[in-house]
């Protein structure tokens, strides 16, 4: 019953301008967290001196679009974006042709555990931070399934797009590569 008094208390004390900010923080958070997994892929791509050429997060519908360190990002609130696609909200254009196996596996790894400890962070921000009960209410799940959407990202059983579905892919294809190398006939 306490909730239920606060959010009471929250909706009709709560300032307009303090509703506002808390929809926009909302609207932005699954755009940013996909930004962040997306960054995560990028800057791991990089640092195996793989080129990173677009970074695309949330980008149907109107997008901000700059160019950083020569590769092209789009960044949007996906607000066009229909809730049954089942197309990625975001994708990362890497030209890996260098890159070990290993590598390529740490990079698929990257983009969901960078979305992970955003998620993480936020929710312990808004729990720290002196928030009313209806905005912590209200952010921390929404952090936390930033957080929930990486885990299931990292599943090899997932969708054939998943990480965790193209990590296992790899690591199979180097199994068969391995057991072709051994074979006498």
């Amino acid at each position: 019953m306490d909730l239920l008094t606060a959010f009471n208390d929250a909706m009709s004390h709560g300032s307009l301008v303090g509703s506002l900010v808390l929809f926009a923080v909302l609207l932005v958070m699954s755009p940013l967290g996909v930004l962040v997994h997306e960054l995560g892929y990028a800057v791991t791509a990089r640092r195996f001196g793989a080129r990173v050429d677009e970074i695309a997060a949330a980008a149907e519908g109107p997008a901000v679009t700059a160019t950083v360190g020569g590769a092209r990002v789009r960044f949007g609130l996906g607000l066009t974006r229909d809730l049954r696609s089942r197309e990625a909200a975001g994708w990362v254009q890497i030209v890996a042709d260098e890159i070990s196996a290993s590598q390529a596996i740490a990079v698929l790894r990257a983009g969901p555990l960078w979305q992970a400890a955003y998620g993480v962070v936020v929710s312990a921000l808004a729990i720290a931070a002196p928030l009313g009960v209806m905005a912590t209410v209200l952010l921390v799940p929404a952090a936390l399934a930033q957080v929930w959407a990486a885990v299931r990202n990292l599943a090899p059983d997932g969708s054939p797009e998943s990480d965790g579905a193209r990590i296992a892919a790899i690591r199979a294809s180097v199994a068969r590569q391995n057991a072709d190398s051994v074979r006498v006939r």
